[in-house]
C-alpha cells in the first residue's frame, strides 16, 4: 500500500497518509481526520429524499406495461448513476483548481460544463487578485490529535485566506466550515501564525453555479461545535468495547403480560 509521509512540528511529528483509503497515521496508530469527526453530522433525510425522487421520476417515464422487477431494480440504482457522474465532473473540477493552485500548466477542459466552471473560476481569480501561497498543506493538531488536509492558502482582494474547494449537489455550511475552522486552529498550532480569514470555493454540481463563501465571522461558534465533535468521538471509543459485551435483557413470554 503506497504512502506518502509528512513531517510536521520541525519533524517531531511524522505522518503517514494512504491516498488510496484516505487514513492517516503516526506511528502504528491511525489518527481521525478532520473530515470523518465532522461527518459524525447526520445528513441522510435530504439524501433520502433525493434517492426517492430519482427513483420515482425513472420508474414515471416508463408505460406501466414497462415496469418490471427488472426496471424496478434499475431505479433504485439511480441515486448512485447519478451520484457517480456528479462525481467525475466534480473531481475534475477539484483537481483542475489544485493543479492551478500548483502552478500546474492546463488545458481548458473539454466538458463545456466543466470549461465553463473554470472559465467562471478564473474570471474570480483575475477580479479579486487571487494569489496562492501554499497548497494542498497537511496539519495536525497535537493537542486534539486529530489531522486534515486542505486545499491551500491565498491572498485574495489583499486577504490571507485558508481556502477549500467543494464540488457538491448542496452547499453544507455547519459541517464544511466547521472543517476549515479546525484546519485553521491545527495550522495555527503548528506554526504559531495567525489566519484571520477563511472561505470556501463551491460549485453546485446541478446547477453549476459557482459561489464564493467568507465564513471567518463564525469561527468561535464553530469552533465550540468540532470540540464538542471531538469528545463525542472519544468518549464513543472509550465504551464501545463495553458496549459489545452486553446482551439484550431477556423477557419470558410470562413476564410480558404485565408490561403496560
Amino acid at each position: 500500500m503506497t504512502k506518502q509521509t509528512h513531517s510536521l512540528y520541525n519533524g517531531e511529528i511524522q505522518i503517514d497518509f494512504y491516498p488510496s483509503n484516505h487514513w492517516y497515521k503516526i506511528g502504528k496508530d491511525f489518527i481521525p481526520s478532520v473530515s470523518s469527526i465532522v461527518w459524525q453530522y447526520d445528513k441522510s433525510k435530504p439524501l433520502m429524499i433525493r434517492a426517492e425522487k430519482l427513483s420515482r421520476d425513472y420508474l414515471l417515464k416508463l408505460k406501466p406495461e414497462e415496469r418490471t422487477n427488472e426496471e424496478c431494480i434499475i431505479a433504485t440504482k439511480q441515486h448512485q448513476i447519478a451520484k457517480d457522474e456528479a462525481a467525475s465532473a466534480g473531481s475534475i473540477v477539484h483537481d483542475w483548481c489544485l493543479n492551478w493552485s500548483k502552478w500546474v500548466k492546463q488545458d481548458i477542459p473539454e466538458d463545456t460544463k466543466v470549461a465553463n466552471w473554470v472559465i467562471w473560476f478564473l474570471e474570480f481569480v483575475n477580479k479579486h487578485n487571487v494569489k496562492i501561497l501554499e497548497s494542498e498543506t497537511l496539519v495536525y493538531s497535537k493537542q486534539y490529535n486529530y489531522v486534515g488536509t486542505f486545499d491551500g492558502v491565498a491572498m485574495i482582494d489583499w486577504k490571507k485566506y485558508l481556502i477549500d474547494y467543494k464540488t457538491s449537489k448542496w452547499f453544507y455550511p455547519f459541517e464544511q466550515w466547521m472543517q476549515l475552522v479546525w484546519y485553521k486552529t491545527a495550522r495555527e498550532e503548528e506554526r504559531g501564525e495567525r489566519l484571520d480569514w477563511m472561505a470556501i470555493i463551491h460549485l453546485d454540481k446541478e446547477l453549476w453555479e459557482f459561489s464564493f463563501y467568507d465564513l471567518t465571522e463564525y469561527a468561535p461558534n464553530l469552533f465550540r461545535c468540532f470540540s464538542s465533535f471531538v469528545e463525542i468521538r472519544h468518549v464513543k471509543k472509550l465504551l464501545d468495547p463495553d458496549f459489545k459485551k452486553y446482551e439484550p435483557n431477556t423477557i419470558t413470554a410470562r413476564d410480558t403480560t404485565t408490561i403496560r
